[in-house]
């Protein structure tokens, strides 16, 4: 259910462009995956959203798994080719 899976990954931030999808792709991820400490604690002081948070961001896992990720960047595509706003 393509809306179902939409709703809940606008839920977790992937689809407003707040974080990465995929290295190099010119967004910093979520604070609690990034490997750039520095960043991490940059974005975990001054969250983007939900993600950059211990407390919420820890427990938001599904919302980073890499078949999650994968269709983010689909929709993403998607939304570009389509003319729709949002995303990186």
């Amino acid at each position: 259910n393509a809306g179902f899976m939409a709703y809940n990954v606008l839920a977790g931030g992937m689809l407003t462009g707040k974080y990465g999808l995929a290295p190099g792709d010119g967004v910093a991820p979520a604070a609690v995956d990034d490997g750039d400490r520095a960043r991490a604690k940059r974005y975990a002081e001054a969250p983007r959203g939900r993600m950059d948070t211990r407390g919420w961001g820890l427990t938001l896992g599904r919302y980073r798994t890499t078949a999650m990720r994968s269709a983010a960047a689909q929709y993403t595509k998607l939304a570009k080719e389509y003319g729709i706003k949002g995303g990186p």
